[in-house]
């Protein structure tokens, strides 16, 4: 008996309570039981590749709130049409507006609004022609960029971003990852390539390069007729999929097919496709597995425009958090047999646009305060404001600018975020999300990996590694710059090292043992001007394996290591050249009439000879013209070839002088200089071939030093007309040649010196008779033995040389 007490006791508090609740809404019911404002509803049902139905639960629980919440439209009831179907197709979504507002003979009332029509293809013309009839059209998933030209859709507004910040946002993507080349796959419709065109625009005058493939949208067996994508586009990594996600499983599955996935290419797709589009086989058949079509999607990218809320457990204007209305939603679409759809959020928070908007529409129309400016404003047109919501009509243009006028200030924090939106009526985004997909068992989830700020810059922050093992290539040919192998570059450095030591070894040998005899009848003063030449050459090998790529530092290496060598050389054979002529001067029909050659004479032939070097080259360094620019050229030695992702590795190696240039040309002029001097040399030691004073001609190994030096010189025309393409053999063998030349120059006037010193100290027998005599080259039959009238004059000529040296020091 207590336990049926008590149990009657306890039915009759839920009676209780369940009345409390249902008093309020029954009252409301009857209040409002011939205020109902009616809106119209077309969305897409995926007959054509894109479903929002599922948004429908959403629309009905926003709707079902709106009605039990006594603060907003008190008095009214906010009821929807059947929903149509636009088939995403605009013929169709016409025809479904058409019977929704126009024809409707179910319904007495005329539609206040209209929410839809699903896809962007089917909501361009209703929203192009809904405020002739003055009806508020509000979308939550349209992103067409077209859709916020004010002029063309007067009454449109939409919860869904623009697709405008996609085009700056995958750009900044791109720039991050150092990419330069995209393939769009692009379905011909108005959403598809307006944001093909805005990428375009947007990447005009940048180093990024976009090719199309396009396709119709009634094009059938996708994956076959479009396999030129892959085939003339196989130089590109970094596809996008500008598409209905039912054309990009047919793409997906051919690239499945051709092994075009990571982590050798990069796809990219709209966030707004189901959270598995993949697997709908509602619309299109492939002939491939869901495991091959995971693989093909694995850690590719998702650009997604789509709002979030900052926080999931804030509350939001609908009384519900975001966590708690994503519970909600998930068990109702589930119960009711809906499609997923990534639009829920937005389609819900419309609908409590439009309700926020009408509550205070309904405000105003109680007040109506003929000082408040939009009243003011809308009352100059046709219609009446004298009327209740319920009653609107189509041809009330002053409730209808009132309502646009609500909307328009429309501010609050929606379950997407903060619902806002801009003059021309699209949603005001803050930033563009990119997702990756990642495996979980056999299916894929999206995991944030970076955002891209709506700024002036777009620039786009990684939030978590997206590519920890390398990321992949553009498709781009790889560009190197090649440079000298280390172990040339050591070797060659220690070399000029070497001759730099033994240099000024030399130098200082000859200053110490200026006064000696041996030394002394050598004309020392020039001497010093050959190791100046000498040193000039080594700096030139240091400077020209200086390893860089900088264009300002090659452009300083290629002109000073021309100077420095060109100028050494031309410094250091005109000594040499002087020493001989004046060989040649002394013994060519020798006499005691001759005129003594001082030191002056020399050095200024040296400085004459030398000045005209560098007047050629200082014009070749000052005229722009003239002046030698390093250049890119294919480097032979190596080739080109292919990297380990199969893109091309295209080697490049600089030079200075390109060939049929004006530098070279004018390279050309000098080297006729130089070797014009080394023609004169080659005579010279020629004519004076037979002469044998060790002490005033250097023995023979000044004309041994002429003929080096002009195998050389050769040597150095050769390598740089011919190996400029062969970066290391051309280095190789032009600085060898360089440092044989300067080595030869040093080693032959001084090491012969060195050891006549150690066997004659003080030079007693420089003109020892019982050496060999002195010879000269061919004469007439006449003077083929050497009077002593000659010898006579030889040591005049020898004595006066002695004087001379004597005057200089």
């Amino acid at each position: 008996l207590a336990v049926s007490i008590l149990s009657a006791a306890k039915m009759r508090r839920s009676l209780v309570s369940v009345v409390a609740v249902l008093l309020p809404v029954l009252a409301r019911l009857v209040a409002a039981l011939d205020r109902v404002i009616y809106f119209g509803h077309i969305t897409s049902f995926g007959s054509s590749g894109f479903n929002s139905s599922g948004a429908l639960p959403a629309i009905q629980l926003a709707q079902d709130l709106i009605n039990s919440d006594p603060g907003i439209l008190s008095g009214y009831l906010l009821n929807s049409t059947q929903v149509m179907d636009s088939e995403c197709d605009r013929t169709a979504s016409l025809d479904a507006f058409f019977a929704s507002v126009v024809y409707d003979e179910d319904s007495t009332r005329d539609k206040i609004a209209i929410l839809g029509c699903g896809c962007s293809v089917a909501t361009e013309p209703v929203a192009e022609i809904s405020h002739r009839w003055n009806i508020s059209h509000i979308s939550y998933s349209s992103a067409l960029a077209a859709l916020s030209d004010r002029s063309r859709f007067r009454n449109y507004f939409r919860t869904f971003p623009s697709f405008e910040d996609l085009a700056p946002a995958i750009a900044s993507l791109m720039r991050h990852f150092n990419w330069s080349r995209i393939a769009f796959i692009t379905q011909e419709e108005n959403l598809f390539t307006k944001a093909l065109s805005d990428f375009r625009t947007e990447v005009k005058d940048t180093n990024i390069t976009v090719i199309d493939r396009s396709f119709k949208t009634q094009q059938t067996d996708l994956g076959r007729n479009i396999r030129d994508i892959f085939g003339q586009s196989e130089d590109y990594r970094i596809f996008f999929l500008n598409m209905y996600s039912d054309k990009g499983r047919e793409i997906i599955c051919e690239a499945a097919k051709r092994g075009i996935q990571y982590s050798k290419y990069v796809w990219i797709t709209y966030g707004w496709y189901a959270t598995e589009w993949w697997l709908d086989t509602s619309v299109t058949q492939v002939d491939c597995t869901e495991e091959e079509l995971v693989g093909a999607l694995e850690n590719s990218l998702i650009i997604d425009a789509h709002p979030t809320p900052e926080d999931e457990n804030a509350v939001t204007v609908s009384g519900y958090t975001t966590k708690k209305y994503m519970e909600i939603y998930i068990k109702k679409k589930k119960d009711e047999g809906y499609s997923d759809t990534i639009v829920h959020t937005l389609a819900f928070d419309a609908v409590w646009a439009l309700a926020i908007a009408l509550n205070r529409t309904a405000s105003q129309l109680d007040e109506m305060d003929y000082r408040n400016s939009d009243i003011l404003e809308c009352s100059k047109l046709q219609g009446s404001l004298n009327v209740s919501l319920d009653q609107f009509e189509y041809s009330n243009a002053q409730l209808a600018c009132l309502l646009k006028k609500n909307m328009q200030r429309t501010l609050f924090d929606g379950v997407s975020g903060e619902v806002a939106f801009d003059v021309n009526g699209t949603r005001i985004q803050r930033k563009v999300k990119f997702l990756q997909y990642k495996r979980e068992g056999t299916t894929l989830e999206r995991n944030l990996v970076g955002i891209v700020k709506i700024s002036a810059d777009h620039r786009f922050v990684e939030q978590t590694p997206i590519y920890p093992d390398g990321v992949p290539s553009d498709g781009n040919p790889i560009e190197v710059t090649n440079v000298y192998q280390l172990w040339i570059v050591i070797l060659f450095n220690i070399l000029a090292s070497v001759g730099v030591i033994l240099t000024i070894a030399c130098g200082i040998f000859n200053f110490i043992f200026r006064n000696k005899k041996i030394v002394r009848l050598s004309s020392p003063n020039l001497s010093y001007f050959l190791l100046v030449g000498a040193l000039m050459m080594y700096i030139a090998i240091f400077i020209d394996f200086i390893i860089t790529t900088d264009y300002t530092l090659l452009s300083v290496q290629c002109n000073s290591k021309l100077v420095l060598s060109a100028l050494g050389y031309t410094l250091a054979f005109s000594t040499i050249l002087t020493k001989m002529w004046r060989v040649y001067y002394i013994f060519h029909n020798p006499t005691t009439q001759k005129t003594v050659l001082k030191d002056l004479y020399l050095v200024a032939i040296v400085t004459f000879i030398t000045a005209i070097c560098a007047f050629l080259l200082f014009l070749g360094v000052v005229i722009p013209p003239l002046r030698p620019k390093p250049s890119l050229v294919d480097d032979r030695e190596k080739g080109d070839g292919v990297n380990e992702q199969g893109v091309k590795v295209l080697n490049h190696v600089y030079q200075c002088y390109q060939k049929s240039s004006v530098p070279f040309y004018w390279l050309i002029i000098i080297f006729i200089y130089i070797g014009i001097l080394q023609i004169v040399g080659i005579v010279l030691a020629f004519q004076t071939r037979r002469v044998r004073v060790p002490a005033l001609n250097d023995s023979k190994q000044v004309a041994a030093l002429i003929y080096i030096s002009s195998i050389s010189f050769l040597s150095i025309i050769l390598i740089t007309l011919g190996l400029g393409e062969f970066l290391n053999t051309r280095v190789s063998l032009f600085n060898t040649a360089i440092f044989i030349t300067a080595s030869t120059f040093v080693i032959l006037t001084f090491l012969p010196k060195v050891m006549r010193l150690y066997k004659d100290p003080e030079g007693t027998r420089v003109f020892d008779k019982t050496n060999p005599s002195v010879q000269q080259a061919p004469a007439p039959a006449s003077n083929s033995k050497h009077s002593s009238s000659e010898l006579k004059a030889l040591e005049v000529q020898s004595k006066g040389t002695k004087q001379d040296l004597n005057t200089m020091q």
